[in-house]
Parts: C-alpha cells; sequence; structure tokens
C-alpha cells in the first residue's frame, strides 16, 4: 500500500520583494502531489524586529519584518504613543499598499480579533490574535481555494482543526505545535516537516 503523505509546508525564509507584510507572506513550501505552492506568514518574528510609526500620528505598530521604504498608517485609538483599541493598519513599500489589517491592537501589537489581507497573494486570516501571532480560534484561506479552520498557537495550528485543499482533501483532528499525524496523513502549518518529524 503506498503510503500517503502530505506536505503543508509553511517554511519562514527570507521574502522576496514582491511579498511584503508585517506577517510577510513567504514562499514556504508545496502540497504534493500537484506541487502548487502556498504562500502563508511565518510563525516566527525576524531578527530586526523594530517599531514603526505612523508619520502622521506618531503612533507606533511593532514591525516584525521591517523593510526599505516601509510605512504604516493607523486609524484607531492610541495610548501612551502606541496602537491601541480597534483600528486598521494598512502596511505599504514606497507608497505602495502591500497588506491591511483591521481589528484590535494593544501596546501596539495585533491583540484580541482582526482580519488581515495580503494584496499580494490574496490569501487573507480571520481569527485572534496574541502579540502579533495568531493565537486561539482563527480560520486562513489561500487565493487557490485552501483552507485552515481551527485552532492557533503562537502562529502554528494547535488542537482540534480542519484543512481542507484546493482538490477537496480533508485532513481534520488534531494539531500540535503545527504537526498533524494521524494514520498515513501527516501535514504541517507554521513549521517545517523537519520540525514535526516528517
Amino acid at each position: 500500500m503506498t503510503r500517503l503523505i502530505v506536505v503543508f509546508a509553511l517554511i519562514a525564509a527570507a521574502s522576496t520583494a514582491s511579498a511584503q507584510n508585517r506577517q510577510k507572506e513567504q514562499p514556504d513550501g508545496t502540497i504534493a502531489p500537484s506541487d502548487a505552492p502556498s504562500t502563508m506568514p511565518p510563525a516566527s518574528p525576524a531578527a530586526g524586529s523594530t517599531w514603526q510609526a505612523d508619520p502622521k500620528t506618531g503612533c507606533k505598530l511593532w514591525d516584525e519584518f521591517p523593510e526599505p521604504g516601509e510605512s504604516v498608517s493607523w486609524s484607531g485609538g492610541c495610548k501612551d504613543g502606541y496602537a491601541d483599541g480597534h483600528g486598521v493598519a494598512q502596511w505599504s513599500v514606497n507608497g505602495r499598499l502591500t497588506d491591511r489589517y483591521e481589528g484590535d491592537y494593544r501596546d501596539g501589537k495585533e491583540n484580541g480579533n482582526g482580519a488581515y489581507r495580503w494584496k499580494n497573494s490574496g490569501d487573507r486570516y480571520d481569527g485572534h490574535y496574541r502579540d502579533n501571532q495568531r493565537d486561539g480560534q482563527g480560520i486562513y484561506t489561500w487565493s487557490d481555494g485552501r483552507r485552515y479552520s481551527g485552532m492557533w498557537k503562537a502562529g502554528k495550528a494547535d488542537g482540534q482543526g480542519r484543512f481542507i485543499t484546493a482538490d477537496g482533501q480533508v485532513y481534520d483532528g488534531i494539531w500540535a505545535a503545527g504537526c498533524f499525524h494521524e494514520g498515513d496523513l501527516r501535514a504541517h502549518v507554521g513549521v517545517t516537516a523537519e520540525a514535526c518529524g516528517f
């Protein structure tokens, strides 16, 4: 019997200039056997993370993946100089919109419920955040129709979750630190296959 291995890689590699966002969409892996590329922001922040201030208000937002020519606009509350409360953050590089977050901020970071849209890929995430990472219940939808719906922890699938491929295959069950293993089925979300031992 042929062993079915579903590879759902999400590698936090360096992004190209066309993949610009706070949670940066990355070329990150494939799903066998179609070899269709997938993109998804990495779970871990990059070295060099910093605060980025809205030039109009001076309100600061956390930038995990700073880039040359990058700017942010924030329309929401500002407490002690940091984004706080419900609002909209729009990130741009050299004046070109790259992504948009509408939701809750606390202490300058995404905390609470929010909706993130990546303009370059067309991907989106709707759900809960903690300190700029997907954490709690949430749905990540790729532009090609793939979808993961379930629990997240520190940017990785963790807890009850369901992944549906573009061709309708379903992987439903318990995820741990980004890894899914049930019988011959294996998948990973937010980590590499090697990190899962696949």
